[in-house]
């Protein structure tokens, strides 16, 4: 699979990011990240088509 090209990460707005993200890893929604740089780690992402490892903080229930 291709990473998505500059224009097209850009062209995805952010409240449909982790639609876009999950549909392009085949990852079922949804999927619970407590990350505050959430945008940014979807657009590399994206961009570099290798997904990340969200961060988990203990003893959150998720």
């Amino acid at each position: 699979m291709r990473p998505m090209s500059p224009a097209e990460v850009a062209a995805i707005p952010d409240e449909q990011l982790i639609f876009a993200y999950c549909e392009f890893f085949s990852i079922a929604y949804p999927i619970y990240l407590n990350d505050t740089d959430v945008v940014h780690h979807i657009r590399e992402a994206l961009l570099t088509g290798k997904p990340f490892e969200p961060v988990i903080e203990p003893g959150i229930d998720y």
